[in-house]
């Protein structure tokens, strides 16, 4: 009976990547949101912040599922963005530190989870550090050669998570074209083990 007397939960919009969730107080409450990986007391605002990703509104509605729960309908509107929209970036000059940053903020305002993120921006890193150029120097070849290297020295699912990676790095923050994208990372062959006639 007490639950039902508190004030209700209101879901709202935060800073890019994030949701803000404004949480009057119970016991009960507070365990429950902390269970949420990552999430932050805004203590400025009196209310939590949580990562955003495609179901985090519907992981909390499930997690007070007992509770009243206000949502910002600003949460379900898309962003618009209009022809040719490109996100500013910086590639030269500026260390590679200046891409990995920009990567992240661009990664935040397409709601990637923060694993996601986490994964991405390790890999670009990586990537960055043999490398060894600055990124407006980079060629599909410097891809090709540093992804055939993975395959050699590492298991199937890391490269996937590198190749992953490095698309997302090229398409979102380098604005590579198509073509440009094709030379980086060409299909793989399949094993193809049907007899033929």
């Amino acid at each position: 009976m007490l639950k039902h007397t508190l004030s209700p939960i209101t879901i709202k919009l935060g800073p890019s990547g994030w949701i803000f969730v404004e949480l009057p107080y119970s016991t009960e409450r507070v365990l429950k949101i902390k269970t949420i990986t990552g999430r932050k007391w805004q203590e400025d605002l009196h209310c939590w912040a949580i990562p955003r990703t495609a179901r985090t509104v519907e992981r909390l509605k499930a997690l007070f599922s007992g509770d009243q729960i206000i949502v910002d309908p600003q949460l379900f509107k898309k962003k618009t963005k209009p022809a040719g929209w490109q996100p500013a970036i910086r590639v030269s000059p500026g260390p590679p530190s200046d891409l990995v940053f920009t990567f992240t903020n661009i990664l935040q305002q397409e709601a990637y989870s923060p694993h996601t993120i986490k994964i991405y921006t390790f890999h670009t890193r990586r990537f960055l550090k043999a490398f060894k150029k600055t990124p407006s120097d980079l060629q599909a070849e410097d891809i090709k050669a540093y992804l055939h290297q993975l395959q050699t020295h590492n298991t199937q699912t890391y490269t996937n998570q590198a190749i992953r990676a490095l698309k997302a790095l090229c398409r979102l923050a380098l604005h590579k074209s198509p073509e440009f994208l094709g030379r980086a990372f060409p299909p793989r062959a399949k094993n193809n083990n049907t007899p033929t006639n």
